[in-house]
């Protein structure tokens, strides 16, 4: 039997040795028949009664000579283009992106001012940027003044020399009365995500126990005398 080659854009066979021009399709010879092996990014179909290799559409990918089909782009990915041997990761493009569906051309975005703290495959991974926290309507908005705001889900606290009551509702905080001689107090635990709350503040010595994960709960007078069991009560 005559060689058969795929030429051209066609993706078709021709029973003549014809160059091989841009060919996206393998031919081995059998014992009695010639088949068709489709290259990586392409699979075999019939059309007309012609067998011809096929460009996988965006959102599929084929990474293997011969297929009948492609395969869709699994979660957190996406290719936008024909023919492709590989799916793209949303995270690449940017945090900002996830994709929860199989087989897609593009990926979705998280709200503003959030981004992918899991692996890109869902809406729920999408936490708030560094410098934001949820608000009570689940939108992420700008820390404010006297906070600290990780990110993610944590809660804001209060940076030292500010203090947030009991009462606030939106997360707002208080500048401490006694901030020029140091106030400790709300501790962040990163092992738990949880701001332990503490309540001292104390006399001028006790700025130099003032350190980065040390933060201002609440603001309450303490004498010089009260110190030293104080800060017996609170981890330093």
């Amino acid at each position: 039997a005559d060689l058969l080659e795929c030429i051209g854009e066609s993706r078709y066979l021709v029973t003549n040795n014809w160059p091989d021009e841009a060919a996206h399709c393998r031919i081995i010879e059998a014992e009695a028949d010639t088949v068709l092996y489709c290259d990586i990014g392409y699979y075999s179909e019939v059309i007309d009664q012609e067998q011809v290799c096929t460009p996988c559409s965006p959102g599929y990918y084929n990474d293997n000579y011969g297929r009948t089909e492609c395969d869709p782009c699994p979660l957190s990915t996406y290719t936008d283009q024909s023919a492709s041997l590989t799916c793209s990761k949303c995270m690449d493009k940017s945090a900002e992106y996830y994709q929860d569906e199989e087989g897609q051309a593009s990926c979705k975005k998280c709200a503003s001012f959030s981004e992918q703290k899991g692996n890109g495959s869902s809406a729920d991974d999408c936490g708030c940027k560094a410098g934001y926290f949820f608000d009570a309507a689940g939108s992420c908005v700008k820390c404010h003044d006297g906070g600290i705001c990780l990110g993610g889900w944590v809660v804001p606290y209060a940076q030292a020399g500010f203090w947030q009551s009991e009462d606030s509702q939106d997360l707002r905080f208080e500048s401490c009365p006694m901030a020029e001689q140091g106030c400790l107090g709300g501790v962040y635990n990163e092992s738990s995500g949880v701001v332990e709350a503490a309540a001292v503040c104390a006399e001028t010595r006790l700025k130099e126990a003032l350190i980065s994960n040390q933060r201002t709960w609440r603001c309450e007078d303490a004498t010089e005398g009260d110190v030293d069991q104080k800060l017996e009560d609170v981890a330093l």
